[in-house]
This record gives structure tokens, C-alpha cells and sequence, in this order.
């Protein structure tokens, strides 16, 4: 199996090259810059096709709550006549939404899954969208590292107190500005807010 390991990444000139490479696209077209690039007018069309997915997207997170509200994730415990709530065996029934959704719950997932992307596509402006995609390249670089290097599990033992960036560098082996970088990126577009408290 091919393993890449972290620094491999950093000292890489491919995160380098793909920052370059941005630089370059934003030069020799300038319409890719947010400063240059020219709004399109929207539609009544556009503005008809919002209200709709956003009913559309109401119902489907109605569906989802009464579809959470039916969710039962505990074990049933066996009777001692080897029984478990009606269903034969030594062991309780395990429930189902520990492994599968409902039917109901999959398609409304699904449908709020389709809208946003949609949703998305609607309001963005152009070149906010160009951008978007040429930068997912840091998403799942950030991604890879933070689960090559445990950081999820480094910063579950420390508990409520957390890790600062300096410590989180010392213990990933990883040096701090560098993951302070990768972090950011990774917290900003998945929106965590608590990037902020890794910031040194």
C-alpha cells in the first residue's frame, strides 16, 4: 500500500506549485479576480426558483425532524427466557437506526444534500464559485492530515482544556505554522468556528 506521509505534503512542491499555479490562472485572466469581475443580473426566474427550493428544503427538514424523533438507538435487553422483546435470541435487538436510516429519512438527507448544492449554484457569483473549486485542493490536503496525524484524537484527550496550535505542532510532529495554515483552511470551509482558539 502507498502511504504519503505529512511532511511529504508540506515539503512537497505540489501544495506549492498549486498556489503558484492559482496565481498564474488569476493573472492571465483577470475575470477570475473577485475585484475585476462583473455581477450578471438575476432573473425573476432566478428569484422564483429560490422561493420553490426553499419550500422544498422545509419540507424535507420537517421529514427529518419527525424521522429523528422516531429514531431509537438503544439495545433492547434479552428476557431470561432467551427472548428479547419478541424477537428470538441471547442477545437484544439491535436497533436499526444505529445502522441504517428510514426510507423516508434517506430521501429528505438526500433531498437537502441536492438543494444546497443547488442552492449554491444560485445565489454564488461566478467567479466566487471558480475560486471555491480551485481551493478544495487545501480541504482535502487539511482533511488528510488531520487524520494521518490524529489530531481529532489528540484533541479529544486533552478535553475542555484543548491544545494550543505550539503544542498541537509538537505532538503531531508537525511544525505549528505550517498546521496553523492547514487548519485554518480545513476550519474555514467546513465552517468551525473555533478555528480561531488554534490561532496562537
Amino acid at each position: 500500500m502507498l502511504r504519503i506521509e505529512c511532511d511529504d505534503i508540506f515539503n512537497n512542491p505540489s501544495a506549492e506549485l498549486f498556489a503558484d499555479n492559482l496565481k498564474s490562472v488569476t493573472a492571465a485572466h483577470p475575470s477570475l479576480n473577485s475585484t475585476s469581475m462583473e455581477r450578471f443580473p438575476r432573473t425573476p426566474e432566478d428569484a422564483d426558483k429560490l422561493l420553490k427550493l426553499s419550500d422544498l428544503l422545509r419540507d424535507a427538514a420537517l421529514t427529518v425532524k419527525e424521522e429523528w424523533a422516531k429514531e431509537v438507538f438503544t439495545e433492547s435487553s434479552a428476557n431470561p427466557n432467551g427472548k428479547a422483546n419478541g424477537n428470538h435470541g441471547h442477545h437484544g435487538h439491535k436497533a436499526t437506526a444505529r445502522i441504517l436510516p428510514s426510507r423516508k429519512l434517506w430521501d429528505a438527507e438526500r433531498t437537502i444534500e441536492a438543494i444546497s448544492g443547488v442552492l449554491v449554484e444560485l445565489v454564488s457569483e461566478p467567479h466566487q464559485r471558480i475560486q471555491q473549486v480551485l481551493t478544495q485542493y487545501m480541504e482535502s490536503r487539511a482533511l488528510f492530515i488531520a487524520a494521518e496525524r490524529r489530531i481529532p484524537d489528540l484533541l479529544a484527550e486533552a478535553g475542555d482544556e484543548g491544545l494550543d496550535i505550539k503544542t498541537l505542532g509538537e505532538k503531531t510532529n508537525i511544525e505549528y505554522r505550517k498546521l496553523g495554515t492547514w487548519l485554518s483552511q480545513a476550519f474555514y470551509s467546513f465552517n468551525i468556528s473555533s478555528a480561531l482558539e488554534l490561532l496562537p
